[in-house]
C-alpha cells in the first residue's frame, strides 16, 4: 500500500504573511498532518480520528507527500493503533508538545520506517524559541483547540469505523461501496453463533482473584544508559535505541520520536547469535525496555523476534543463568497493556515462547529468576482471565494459551507450591496465577483433571497462613474453580 502525508496549514495563510512580525522568524504555515493510505486519512486531535482521505474538517491539503509503502496487513495496523490510543487520548492533545505531528510522525515510523518532515516536527520548537512564542503559548494553544480537536463530519467517516462525529453535519447519500460494507456486515452477524450456556465459573463470585490478577508487574528498573551504551561499541542502530529509551523512559516523555523500529528488530535479530553472552544479556535488557513503549512494543510482538529471543534464552537456560532472569523480565513486559497482551497472547508462536521460558524460570533454584517468572505467569494468566471475562462468560470461552502449553505451566506452578522456603511473594502470585489459569477452563479439561491428581487443593490450603489476611479467600475462590 502506497502511504502519503496530508498537509495543511491551520493558519490558513495567516502564518505566512504575520510571523516575521510577531514571532521575528519566517514561519511558512501552522502544520497539520495526517496519514493516509487505502482511501483512508489517520490524525491526532480529538483523540486518535480517522476519515475519508480529504474529507476531514480541515479542508484539503496544501501539500500531499509520499512516504513510501508498507506491506503490513491491515489487523496489524489496527492494532498497532489500538495500542496508540492511551498515550493520544484527546486530553493529552498540546499544540506544542503532542499533536498530531507527533502521532504522524509515529505512525509513518511504524508504517514505512521512517517519520515525517523535521521542519514540521521542529516547529513547535522554533517557535516558543522565540520571546514572543513563549508568552503566546497557552493562548495559542487555547484559540486552536475548536480546529485541532474537531469532531470528524459524519459524512466523511469509514463505514464501520469507531471515530469522534460531528452529528449535526447531514450524512452524504450511501454509495453502492457502502451498501456493499453493510451488507456484509450483516451477513457476518447473521453467521455468528447463537448464544450457548453459560460456563459455571461465570457465577462465581472471585473478589480476591480478579482483583490480584488485575495488577502486572513490570521489569522497569533503569539501567546506567552510558555503560550500556559502552557494551555496543560502533554499532549505531544498537547506541541508537538506548539513546531512544534513555529520552523515553529515564524523562517519562512520551513526546520521544520513535527510531527506526524496523532496523532495530533487524539489526537484533543479526546480532544475537552471534553474540557472547555478555552482550546477548545487553541486547535482553535493550529489548526489555523497548517493550516498555507501547509504540515499539506492539511493533515487536507483532515480529518474530522476541520468540526467537526468549526461546533461544529457553535452550541455555540451564547453563547461563543471566539469560534467564532478563528473559523471565521481557516474558513480564509482554503485558504491560491491554492491548499488548491481547496481541502477545493472540500470536500462539510467542505465546508458546512465553510459557515455554516462564517454565524455565519457575523451576529455576534462583529465588530472583523464580520471583520474576512467578510475575510473567501472573501477567499471562492475568491476561486470559481478562480476555474470558470480556467473551461474555459462554460454555465455550476461548483460551489464548493451548490446552498443552497451560498444563504445563499448570505443573510448574502447582510444583513451585510444593517446594519447601519459596519466597512469598512467588507463592501468592503461583496461587493467583493458577487461578486464572483455571478459570472458565472446560470442567472435563485435562488442565483440569492434571491440577485435581497433584493435588492443587491442599496445596494452595497449606499456604492460607502465609497469605495477607485480605487475600485469604483466594484459597476458597480457587477451590470452587477445582471443582465446578
Amino acid at each position: 500500500m502506497d502511504v502519503q502525508l496530508y498537509v495543511y496549514d491551520l493558519s490558513q495563510g495567516l502564518a505566512r504573511t504575520m510571523s516575521m512580525q510577531f514571532l521575528g522568524i519566517q514561519i511558512d504555515a501552522v502544520y497539520h498532518t495526517s496519514v493516509v493510505f487505502s482511501g483512508t486519512e489517520y490524525f491526532f486531535g480529538q483523540g486518535i480520528q480517522m476519515c475519508r482521505a480529504g474529507m476531514s474538517h480541515h479542508g484539503q491539503p496544501m501539500q500531499v507527500l509520499k512516504l513510501g509503502k508498507t506491506d503490513l496487513p491491515l489487523d496489524i495496523i489496527e492494532e498497532y493503533l489500538g495500542a496508540l490510543r492511551a498515550t493520544y487520548s484527546p486530553e493529552s492533545y498540546d499544540l506544542f508538545a503532542h499533536n498530531c505531528n507527533n502521532f504522524s510522525n509515529d505512525f509513518a515510523q511504524f508504517l514505512v520506517g521512517t517519520g515525517i518532515p523535521e521542519y514540521i516536527t521542529n516547529l513547535p520548537r522554533q517557535v516558543l524559541e522565540t520571546p514572543f512564542g513563549r508568552m503566546l503559548q497557552p493562548q495559542l494553544d487555547a484559540s486552536m483547540r475548536s480546529v485541532t480537536q474537531a469532531p470528524v463530519p459524519a459524512h466523511a467517516v469509514p463505514i464501520g469505523s469507531d471515530v469522534h462525529v460531528n452529528e449535526s453535519t447531514p450524512r452524504a447519500e450511501s454509495t453502492e461501496a457502502d451498501a456493499k460494507d453493510l451488507e456484509n456486515m450483516s451477513q457476518s452477524a447473521l453467521e455468528k453463533p447463537s448464544p450457548q450456556r453459560k460456563h459455571p465459573h461465570s457465577q462465581l463470585k472471585l473478589t480476591v482473584l480478579e482483583h490480584a490478577l488485575s495488577r502486572s508487574p513490570l521489569a522497569s528498573k533503569l539501567p546506567d544508559f552510558q555503560e550500556l551504551k559502552t557494551h555496543f561499541e560502533r554499532d549505531t542502530t544498537m547506541i541508537e535505541s538506548v539513546d531512544f529509551l534513555d529520552k523515553r523512559l529515564h524523562a517519562s516523555s512520551i513526546d520521544v520520536a520513535l527510531p527506526d523500529v524496523h532496523t532495530i528488530v533487524a539489526r537484533i535479530e543479526e546480532l544475537w547469535p552471534k553474540s557472547t553472552v555478555a552482550l546477548q544479556t545487553r541486547i535482553l535488557d535493550v529489548t526489555r525496555l523497548l517493550l516498555l513503549d507501547e509504540r515499539v512494543a506492539i511493533f515487536l510482538v507483532e515480529t518474530s523476534v522476541l520468540e526467537d529471543l526468549l526461546h533461544g534464552v529457553s535452550m541455555r537456560a540451564d547453563t547461563e543463568s543471566s539469560l534467564l532472569l532478563v528473559g523471565v523480565q521481557i516474558a513480564c513486559n509482554c503485558f504491560s497493556t491491554t492491548q499488548l497482551a491481547r496481541v502477545a497472547t493472540k500470536r500462539q508462536s510467542l505465546s508458546a515462547a512465553l510459557v515455554e521460558v516462564t517454565v524455565k524460570g519457575l523451576l529455576s533454584q534462583d529465588e530472583q529468576q523464580q520471583t520474576w517468572a512467578s510475575n510473567a505467569a501472573l501477567n499471562m494468566c492475568g491476561a486470559q482471565f481478562t480476555a474470558k471475562r470480556t467473551q461474555f462468560e459462554l460454555a465455550d470461552a476461548k483460551a489464548t494459551i493451548v490446552e498443552e502449553r497451560a498444563i504445563e505451566l499448570a505443573v510448574a506452578l502447582i510444583e513451585v507450591l510444593s517446594m519447601v522456603n519459596t519466597h512469598i511473594d512467588c507463592i501468592r502470585n503461583c496461587m493467583f496465577a493458577l487461578g486464572g489459569l483455571l478459570y472458565m477452563s472446560p470442567v472435563d479439561s485435562e488442565l483440569h483433571q492434571t491440577a485435581a491428581s497433584l493435588g492443587a487443593a491442599d496445596i494452595i490450603q497449606s499456604h492460607v497462613k502465609e497469605l495477607r489476611f485480605e487475600e485469604r479467600d483466594v484459597v476458597d475462590e480457587t477451590g470452587q474453580l477445582l471443582q465446578s
